[in-house]
């Protein structure tokens, strides 16, 4: 091997000095410190079974880490607010954003201007969860399996409205896929305030609504709400009584959102990959099973960041499918 030689000299010493601090920036190991301070997980939720999850994920990275993970929460604006705020933070891990469907596929589709472009300026770091979603209906419904419920609300469309938190979110574009499998036709009511939302819910001011497991559970041992059929390939825990959707008789249907990890475009690889190694850890733990997982449903997915994309890629398409056939514009 021919090695290199600099004579000693004070001009040679300065090239001696910048070429070893080059080829430590280019080395495997440059990274493998990170982090040196704490790191903000920025998300759109706080006080909902998401929030409980990022900040369960959250302690877990700190004891790895043996650094302070924070919990930035920015609601509203459909997830662009915390979005924005991501995409333009320094690339370098220590600002990482987590979302749902809302935000990395939805949005590019119901807004003509946004103050950031999702797919370009986040790098997908993992898939974290799935969360299934049910069908929620009154206690009072005279419907108490969801062929009944369609017996119920077939042809009679305009008499029966449904629930969403918003147009263009994860419960808003699940229900549409219902009702176009379905065959049935219903009014949108979408909420800005989730109490206001249960409230119509509970009295039959709305006769249903598409939600995660957690949503429902509360309400369901009083008798006030009903659970006619939950996605996933088994019952869920916390609604045993509950069956499938293809249990119910519907096995083609399956609605359900997730949870993802991005940072912003131009992260070091070799930092997105210790993120994601060190999540995936976390996410298959046992503890998080007890404690996030059966509690409200999810799904543990923490997948690699080339998996994660291409899941975007595929999402972002029926996505946009979707959107266009309902001629959805939110501005």
């Amino acid at each position: 091997m021919t090695s290199i030689r600099f004579p000693r000299s004070p001009r040679n010493a300065i090239a001696r000095a910048l070429l070893a601090s080059t080829l430590a920036v280019l080395s495997p190991g440059a990274f493998a410190e990170y982090p040196e301070k704490p790191v903000k997980i920025v998300h759109a939720y706080p006080g909902a079974p998401l929030d409980a999850a990022v900040r369960f994920m959250a302690d877990k990275l700190a004891l790895a880490w043996k650094q302070p993970v924070l919990v930035d929460t920015r609601p509203g604006a459909s997830e662009i607010i915390a979005g924005n705020t991501v995409a333009k933070a320094a690339p370098d891990g220590y600002t990482l954003f987590v979302g749902t469907e809302a935000n990395f596929a939805n949005n590019q589709y119901l807004f003509s201007k946004l103050p950031f472009d999702a797919e370009r300026d986040l790098l997908p770091i993992s898939e974290l969860y799935e969360a299934p979603f049910c069908v929620i209906v009154p206690g009072d419904l005279p419907a108490r399996t969801l062929r009944e419920f369609v017996g119920l609300v077939q042809g009679k469309g305009a008499d029966y409205m449904y629930a969403s938190t918003g147009a263009g979110g994860p419960n808003h574009m699940a229900m549409e896929s219902l009702r176009r499998s379905l065959d049935i036709d219903m009014q949108h009511v979408p909420y800005k305030v989730g109490p206001q939302l249960m409230q119509d819910l509970v009295t039959g001011r709305v006769s249903t609504l598409i939600a995660g497991v957690f949503t429902a559970a509360p309400y369901v041992e009083s008798g006030r709400l009903r659970v006619l059929a939950v996605s996933g390939a088994r019952r869920q825990k916390s609604l045993p009584a509950t069956p499938t959707f293809a249990e119910a008789g519907y096995p083609e249907i399956d609605l359900r959102t997730f949870a993802g990890l991005a940072a912003p475009r131009g992260t070091p690889a070799a930092i997105v990959a210790r993120i994601q190694k060190d999540v995936e850890v976390i996410l298959k733990s046992d503890e998080f099973q007890q404690k996030v997982g059966e509690p409200f449903g999810y799904v543990p997915v923490a997948s690699t960041p080339a998996a994660f994309a291409e899941f975007l890629k595929v999402k972002r398409q029926s996505a946009k499918a979707q959107i266009e056939a309902l001629h959805l514009k939110l501005d």
